[in-house]
């Protein structure tokens, strides 16, 4: 018998939902909590054809999460490049990390959806915008963000003020029966290296955000 995604199940009961991850959100362990994909390295429309699987079968992680998900209130992470083309938002494709989307500009279909169905929505790129576009929305229905791409330094430092700002959105007036949150760490999950303080730098970082949610 197939589970009823948890995602799902929250929207249904009335609670406000979000996704909220350090790493990109179509990366390995992010998708566990919505995607369903024979491969997780099919995280855009650029690795169905590059597996020969662009007939129509198989949906790319970053579809499924915009198309299949529409009720999720807040959705923060890295990775925009598999959500958008390369001319969207005026955006350089000079400035790309991963290959940019080359079929539908996601971010475009995300905002249509959410304006035919008369929602307010908002959307923003880089971690700094992301957080001043969240900060004291407490009405807020729909958002849409991606942080800067960290490579070296950890994203974790962002970790606690995001929670916080996330959690205030999810828990604002519109919204009367709680909320269902997903959180994900890029750093924690990456410290398999015998690193004893970045691990618990990372782990510090990770109990901050808990104990704030306490």
């Amino acid at each position: 018998k197939l589970l009823k995604n948890l995602f799902k199940v929250m929207a249904e009961a009335g609670k406000m939902t979000g996704l909220l991850s350090t790493a990109r959100l179509t990366s390995p362990g992010v998708p566990g909590t919505f995607a369903a994909t024979p491969d997780m390295q099919m995280e855009s429309d650029v690795h169905l054809t590059e597996a020969g699987c662009n007939d129509g079968k198989f949906k790319d992680i970053a579809a499924q999460l915009i198309k299949d998900y529409k009720d999720i209130n807040i959705i923060i992470g890295q990775g925009r490049e598999y959500f958008m083309k390369p001319s969207s938002r005026n955006v350089s494709s000079n400035s790309s990390v991963y290959p940019w989307r080359r079929d539908l500009d996601l971010t475009t279909y995300w905002a249509m959806e959410k304006l035919l169905r008369k929602k307010t929505y908002k959307e923003a790129v880089g971690t700094q915008a992301v957080k001043d576009a969240v900060r004291g929305q407490d009405n807020l229905q729909y958002f849409l963000g991606f942080l800067d791409e960290v490579q070296s330094s950890p994203a974790s430092d962002d970790l606690q003020d995001l929670v916080s700002l996330v959690v205030s959105a999810l828990n604002g007036k519109p919204n009367n029966n709680g909320y269902f949150l997903t959180i994900y760490d890029d750093q924690l999950a990456r410290d398999h290296e015998n690193d004893a303080y970045n691990v618990g730098t990372d782990l510090n970082n990770i109990l901050k955000a808990v104990n704030y949610l306490d």
